[in-house]
């Protein structure tokens, strides 16, 4: 899959992916990541969804009787010229004070719907832990299990149960509906993204007063971990995926040592400087020696959150490559660029001071 979609960038010119960043899209990330509620950029990725929906609608109807649409590789020139000017096609039709109004309209209505359901939820873990703690301070242990309780039992968010799969290099890959990637759909249809599910989770896990920290780790099958502590110092790595689940320090130790020890050995057959590369040296044939394993503390600053919105843009793109749809493709890269600039932004506002 990550061949086929290389192929894709390799042949898409610079100029659609970055040729014209959108300093409002990058405003609306500044402000999503400053932040300090997580699902304000997940409410930015579903604003401009709802955007490219509407842009695809209206220029749409704007068209002549019996124009045909399409976004593949035989597309018309107008098409190619509507993929290069981006949002254009929209403030042609409602000039630019009215595409701003919109846009803003629309993040709005959206920020509201989700944090009335956010809200909802939490009423239902506070109600909960209120009537277990009989007035005592309840620990994150039990914060965490009323979390699990409201978000997962009462409320039933799971993982998509009905994925489409794409067989791509000879893998099967699994790719979610484009709406299980925003979270006022994913709210409102309870499935969600393992990504999106990290975000709702930091979201409802900081209203009820404990603060998480993505950790990602590639070597591991869930790429996302929410790591905290507790009042006596415990650390748990939470999997949002898993319904959840808490892991203490050692097991996501022992786990991610295993995962890079089976990578390890594959890389001694194959190959014994890719192997010494990772920090296993075989001898004789049998793999050997220290592993170099990633930190499981997790980052500070603005990278945890903002890779986990990347993760959710470029899933939005590569899914738009292999459906076809080009032109959406070229706008979720555009996104992702503009929130690395957010991200630049305020990293280098951080250094100046």
């Amino acid at each position: 899959l990550m061949s086929k979609l290389g192929g894709e960038a390799a042949r898409a010119s610079q100029k659609e992916i970055s040729g014209l960043t959108d300093s409002r899209v990058v405003d609306m990330w500044v402000s999503a990541l400053t932040n300090p509620n997580p699902e304000a950029g997940a409410c930015v990725i579903a604003a401009m969804a709802e955007m490219c929906t509407t842009i695809a609608e209206d220029t749409e109807s704007e068209a002549e009787p019996g124009t045909k649409f399409t976004t593949d590789a035989s597309s018309s020139s107008s098409t190619s010229q509507s993929e290069e000017s981006g949002s254009s096609d929209m403030i042609d039709i409602v000039g630019y004070e009215g595409y701003n109004m919109m846009e803003s309209e629309m993040m709005q209505k959206i920020t509201e719907e989700v944090e009335s359901k956010l809200d909802d939820i939490q009423r239902q873990v506070m109600w909960d832990l209120s009537s277990q703690a009989s007035g005592r301070i309840p620990g994150v242990e039990e914060r965490l299990a009323a979390l699990n309780q409201a978000l997962f039992g009462s409320n039933g968010l799971m993982l998509p149960v009905d994925p489409r799969t794409a067989e791509a290099m000879g893998a099967s890959i699994t790719l979610h509906s484009p709406e299980h990637y925003r979270i006022d759909k994913a709210l409102e249809s309870l499935q969600a993204d393992p990504a999106l599910l990290c975000v709702i989770y930091m979201s409802l896990a900081r209203r009820v007063g404990v603060e998480m920290i993505p950790v990602y780790i590639s070597q591991l099958a869930t790429k996302t971990l929410l790591r905290t502590e507790s009042q006596d110092g415990t650390v748990y790595f939470i999997d949002p995926a898993r319904n959840g689940t808490a892991f203490d320090y050692d097991t996501v130790v022992r786990d991610l040592e295993a995962g890079v020890r089976s990578a390890a050995e594959i890389e001694a057959r194959n190959s014994p400087a890719a192997a010494a590369a990772v920090g296993w040296f075989p001898d004789n044939g049998i793999p050997s020696g220290p592993l170099n394993l990633p930190s499981v503390d997790g980052e500070s600053g603005l990278a945890p959150l903002g890779r986990i919105f990347g993760q959710i843009l470029m899933a939005l793109a590569n899914g738009c490559v292999i459906r076809g749809d080009k032109y959406q493709g070229v706008v979720w890269k555009r996104v992702a660029r503009a929130l690395q600039e957010a991200v630049d932004i305020l990293e280098m506002k951080d250094l100046s001071l």
